[in-house]
């Protein structure tokens, strides 16, 4: 389990677009603390995703597929928090 955890916080941290790097670093910091298995595997279904689609659905330009909803909302709320300590 513990090289599986690797392999996903290293693609969550790694991606190919730097606003993703940033936001799923940040986002995988506080999850990878606090998970479920089910939680665990739609996150690393998330991040196999394309970077453009994933900032698309974070940034509200285009609507969410239901099933990463809760993480996207997460990260959301995650990123305005982040802005709300500057």
């Amino acid at each position: 389990m513990r090289s599986k955890l690797g392999k996903i916080g290293y693609r969550a941290k790694y991606r190919s677009i730097r606003e993703m790097d940033l936001i799923f670093r940040q986002f995988w910091e506080i999850f990878k603390n606090n998970y479920s298995e089910e939680e665990l595997a739609k996150f690393e279904k998330l991040i196999g995703e394309d970077d453009f689609d994933l900032y698309q659905w974070i940034s509200g330009a285009t609507a969410v597929p239901d099933e990463y909803q809760l993480l996207i909302s997460q990260m959301r709320g995650q990123i305005a928090r982040s802005r709300g300590k500057k």
